[in-house]
């Protein structure tokens, strides 16, 4: 994985394939290297766990850049997420601007981390990445005989994609022995590989009975966001919105959103729906995010969820390029999706003289707003802030009604959102605000029963839950519900407290041990160990005297090693009575050739190997050894031995000398 150019070292990794994922470069890489999975994915990612590269865009590109040669293409972090991630996917329908500040600051770890929240990643209505790697297995074969290799493509890894759009066949992602990548002690695999002896038995990623046309124009079209040049100008809500006025999706003059959801119904079907986890309906209302796909004014800077807009594009247009080529025909007004500027208009228009124009003329939100040369939002938004009344008009009352007035009050004090006070009361949103100006307690009020209300449904939650799982604890809420979980912990502490009481980690105080005496125990194995040297027989084998056999005899290893310094009198023994494997060979020969004096044995090369255990070797390096002690405890010598020879040579070199002194 590494090499060395110019005394710096750089990882080496295979250039990567057109449209090949990150996870599936880094795979080839280890499989071909052959290295400790465990030990190399840690240096990668600094963690055992590769789910981390399965992400939109895994933070270890960042360390990639850092350690390529400056000549690979993945030296830039930029090439990486154009080509090589699934990002193009969520940002095509963002404004070019904004898809222009994401690549000039791509550099920085902080901001893609902070990315994930920006595009709604971490609530993506269908996963944003795949839990498992998937591949075609006709693709598998395809690049097989085109580059030399497999590997896996990052169109398959798109959220609501399962098939392949190109073979119209279902993607797996494992093996059906071995289990969904990656697998356990290997994982890093390319596609196709397991740990089979007779080759993979390929995993489905779900049991697909029958692909239908619409599911199919999604995946498809999902695929081709990644190679479609981005739109250039144009606001993508505004032209779905025109295309949804021009098409009869009315109601009025406002956009009529039932018929919308039940459009979507009519296109992809409720089990396409509820597969991709998007429900259109609830309980006979439309969701939510129907309304908030249209309402820029309220959500400017909210990124459009790819999927979302795919699916009323289905609606409205045959494909992507038809919508493409009309956006880009009649571009709308477009809306900057980055971090709005102080407004001057806001900075130079002051509550006092909102006040004056509100006393000593008829001017209403808007003619004040016209006067002062801004806008009713900022107007609105000033008079809240200090709570000051602003009488309703009479024009507005009478429209209005005294009855109607009551009623949309009564909502507002009870906590009803805003939208649904405008559905039932047939109102828009702007006159619930002059309401609201008119009496300034509503807002507060307001606040504080959606506040109770949001308690209330909670707790609820929470009943439910321990009601099915009695034995529910913080952390399994906490991993499982973590809304439920946040909510109540930092706004209903005490009540939270009470009803899951946090788990007392600290142990109950128990009786602590008498600490050990080392001093005592140090006498005791040195006294044991002086035991044992006296025990040893004087006609039995000797034994090797090595530290770690004394300590096992005194049963003080594990405690030495790792403090020698409490055991002084057992190093001071153990210094002393240690022995090197020399002495030890000598101290052997030593009680054999004793031994073979004492059974009446002549003494010989094979002899005495055979007494001490020892190489004939290691007796003939030790023969001056041997001939001297056999002379001083007058051992007899075998006929013929080598070692009677040695020592009449020794006697007549003696007696040599003692004529010359």
């Amino acid at each position: 994985m590494v090499t060395i150019s110019d005394n710096v070292m750089y990882w080496h990794l295979p250039i990567p394939a057109p449209e090949e994922t990150v996870y599936s470069v880094l795979s080839r890489a280890l499989y071909c290297n052959g290295r400790p999975y465990g030990k190399t994915l840690k240096e990668l990612t600094r963690t055992r766990q590769a789910t981390s590269l399965f992400s939109v865009f895994p933070p270890i590109i960042f360390h990639i850049s850092e350690q390529v040669h400056p000549h690979h293409p993945w030296s830039s972090i930029e090439c990486i997420l154009k080509n090589h991630t699934t990002l193009p996917y969520f940002i095509y329908f963002s404004p070019p601007e904004y898809r222009s500040h994401i690549f000039n600051n791509c550099n920085s770890l902080k901001f893609i981390e902070d990315l994930h929240k920006t595009l709604g990643l971490t609530v993506y209505p269908y996963r944003a990445s795949p839990s498992c790697p998937q591949f075609c297995t006709l693709c598998l074969i395809e690049d097989l005989n085109q580059v030399g290799f497999s590997f896996y493509h990052r169109e398959h890894q798109l959220p609501g994609v399962n098939t392949c759009w190109k073979h119209r066949c279902t993607l797996y992602n494992g093996c059906q022995i071995c289990g969904p990548y990656p697998i356990k002690r290997c994982p890093l695999l390319p596609p196709g590989i397991c740990n089979c002896v007779g080759g993979i038995s390929p995993l489905a990623v779900q049991e697909v009975t029958s692909l239908t046309e619409p599911l199919f124009w999604l995946t498809k079209e999902s695929t081709h966001l990644l190679d479609l040049p981005t739109p250039n100008n144009g606001n993508t809500y505004s032209a779905l919105k025109s295309a949804a006025i021009s098409q009869g999706f009315m109601q009025g003059a406002h956009l009529d959103y039932k018929m919308l959801s039940l459009a979507l119904e009519k296109r992809f079907g409720r089990n396409t729906l509820d597969q991709l986890n998007i429900p259109t309906a609830q309980n006979g209302r439309f969701e939510k995010w129907l309304a908030r796909k249209f309402q820029l004014s309220r959500h400017s800077r909210r990124q459009p969820h790819t999927i979302h807009t795919l699916l009323f594009i289905a609606v409205f247009f045959k494909s992507v390029m038809d919508f493409i080529s009309i956006l880009e025909s009649e571009p709308a007004q477009t809306i900057s999706f980055l971090k709005k500027q102080p407004d001057d208009k806001t900075a130079r228009v002051s509550l006092q003289s909102i006040l004056e124009l509100r006393d000593n003329s008829t001017l209403g939100i808007s003619g004040i707003a016209s006067a002062l040369n801004t806008t009713p939002n900022i107007i609105i938004r000033k008079i809240k802030q200090v709570k000051t009344h602003f009488p309703l008009r009479e024009g507005t009352l009478r429209r209005v009604g005294t009855s109607n007035l009551r009623d949309i009050s009564n909502a507002l004090k009870a906590g009803d959102s805003k939208q649904e006070i405008a559905f039932r009361h047939k109102c828009g949103e702007w006159i619930i605000s002059l309401i609201e100006l008119d009496n300034p307690k509503l807002s507060a009020l307001r606040k504080a029963a959606k506040r109770s209300r949001l308690v209330h449904k909670h707790r609820q939650n929470l009943y439910n839950l321990q009601k099915n799982e009695p034995a529910l604890t913080r952390s399994k809420l906490h991993s499982k519900h973590y809304a439920v979980y946040d909510y109540l912990n930092k706004h209903d502490t005490d009540w939270f407290n009470k009803r899951l009481p946090p788990t007392n980690c600290k142990q109950e105080k128990s009786n602590r041990t008498e600490r050990k005496n080392w001093k005592i125990i140090d006498q005791n194995a040195a006294r044991t160990i002086r035991k044992h040297l006296l025990e040893e027989h004087q006609h039995t084998k000797p034994k090797w005297r090595t530290q770690t056999g004394l300590l096992i005899v005194a049963g003080i290893l594990s405690q030495y090693h790792a403090n020698p310094k409490r055991f002084p009198s057992v190093k001071r023994l153990l210094e002393k009575i240690c022995e090197s494997r020399d002495v030890f060979t000598e101290r052997k020969l030593s009680w054999a050739i004793t031994e073979m004096k004492r059974q009446g044995i002549g003494l010989s090369i094979n002899q005495l190997r055979r007494v001490a255990g020892l190489t004939a070797k290691d007796v003939r390096e030790k023969s001056d050894f041997i001939s001297e002690f056999a002379r001083m405890v007058n051992c007899e010598m075998a006929e013929g031995a080598f070692f009677s020879t040695q020592i009449q040579s020794q006697k007549l070199t003696r007696q040599e000398n003692q004529v010359i002194d």
